[in-house]
């Protein structure tokens, strides 16, 4: 199977639908997280996930409306082995160049950053990241690919960058809330890193089109349980541990999508409407 038809309703109304339903269900998140920041820690983990839960549903609900299915977003169960097995390739191999990195710099390596990532902590990252990767890249940028009616080099380009940037203004309400909140940088800062993240990904979901390996890496990002801390690092080390970091990503994945085209799991994929 060298393409795979993928059949999204391609109607802007539904696209503007859901823009607007996701802005409302932000707000109503910002109000929630508002009335919990009292509460014990538990509760306000309750209400968090109680509202991601409630996210995914959303958007659950507007790709059935759009006639679409786990299998059309790379998210159903014959994505999962290849999935994992991408995103554990990019574990070993940043484990294995971060160490490198660390011997020849000085710098620490062991057990201790793994250590310091529980079951718990693990298992929460992953299910926020795959919701959040659910609906801005499973739901979101199909969305936005069929609207645009073309599955053009500008087109899926385009498709990118809205996504990545309603990703980023999705989180709007809890940077306001929190006064920036990536690594203590101001809003505007905290939007820029939210907004190529979410190209990021977008650009690695575009070129496997395996929703399992998107939300693995989007919870990796977000925990860093390796043998090494390069992002504590300094000077040298940490720059060549970014440009590691950037370079197994797409490594990983230009490989991924060699080896799969021509599977079930082909990542080359032709967005069409869905039939009346």
């Amino acid at each position: 199977m060298d393409t795979r038809v993928v059949s999204v309703d391609e109607r802007p109304s539904r696209l503007i639908a859901f823009l607007v339903a996701v802005g409302v269900y932000f707000a109503v998140g910002h109000w929630a997280d508002t009335a919990a920041a009292s509460e014990s820690e538990l509760v306000r983990d309750v209400v968090e996930g109680l509202w991601f839960l409630g996210l995914a549903g959303l958007g659950a609900v507007f790709l059935r409306v759009d006639g679409a299915g786990a299998t059309d977003i790379g998210l159903s169960r014959r994505f999962l082995v290849p999935g994992v097995g991408a995103f554990l390739l990019v574990w070993v191999a940043l484990n294995a160049v971060g160490v490198g990195i660390a011997t020849a710099s000085g710098n620490p390596w062991g057990l201790g950053p793994l250590q310091q990532t529980t079951a718990g902590n693990l298992l929460v990252v992953l299910y926020l990241a795959f919701v959040e990767e659910f609906v801005f890249r499973g739901y979101l940028q199909v969305k936005v690919r069929s609207v645009l009616g073309a599955d053009s080099a500008v087109s899926r380009t385009v498709t990118i960058g809205v996504a990545g940037v309603l990703f980023a203004l999705a989180h709007v309400p809890r940077i306001l809330a929190e006064g920036g909140y990536v690594g203590g940088t101001s809003v505007v800062g905290t939007l820029l890193v939210l907004t190529l993240s979410g190209v990021g990904f977008g650009v690695v979901y575009e070129l496997t089109e395996n929703l399992y390996f998107v939300g693995f890496l989007h919870a990796f990002g977000n925990s860093w349980p390796l043998l090494v801390d390069g992002f504590a690092w300094d000077g040298h080390a940490q720059v060549a541990f970014f440009v590691a970091v950037g370079v197994v990503y797409f490594g990983v994945t230009g490989l991924y999508r060699r080896l799969a085209t021509g599977t079930l799991v082909t990542p080359r994929v032709r967005v069409e409407g869905a039939p009346e």
